[in-house]
């Protein structure tokens, strides 16, 4: 692939991550998530999409640089671990905002929190500012562990 259609396809595949978290996302803000008891140190609403925006764009930029030096052969292989951190993000933002069922997204983000963690150490083996980069995703997973678990002790298993 070129690198237009590397960034193309990295900026596509993150971009359609945001638009069905956000969704997701927004349907739980407006329905349950405004009036549940909020665990300690969850910043207000107006942080969270600036952050995510962010991070999104360092998902963009390290796919994007891994696709440009990453061998053919290994290329399918990384696509999936990154498209499947990706539908996590997903799956995590239905259970925990859509559906409320904090304890059950709890569990997927303990998955996705050691997925990322494995990308990482990928990323960095092909392009060391790829890896790097992906830091803060991996401590804000960490910090949206920690606050899905302050939900389920301060609201139960699940919130709707």
């Amino acid at each position: 692939m070129s690198k237009l259609k590397n960034l193309l396809f990295s900026f596509i595949l993150v971009g359609l991550t945001a638009y069905a978290a956000g969704f997701f996302t927004q349907v739980g803000i407006d329905s349950w998530y405004r009036l549940a008891a909020k665990p300690i140190l969850t910043p207000p609403d107006s942080v969270f999409p600036i952050v995510w925006g962010l991070l999104y764009l360092t998902l963009i930029i390290s796919f994007y640089l891994v696709l440009n030096k990453i061998p053919a052969d290994f290329r399918a292989e990384t696509s999936q671990l990154f498209i499947s951190q990706l539908l996590l993000q997903i799956v995590w933002c239905f259970l925990f905002f859509y559906l409320g069922y904090t304890g059950l997204a709890l569990i997927v983000l303990i998955i996705l929190n050691i997925i990322v963690w494995q990308m990482i150490r990928i990323f960095q083996e092909i392009s060391t500012p790829a890896g790097y980069i992906l830091y803060p995703y991996f401590i804000w997973l960490c910090f949206a562990a920690f606050l899905n678990a302050g939900f389920i002790i301060v609201n139960g298993m699940t919130a709707s």
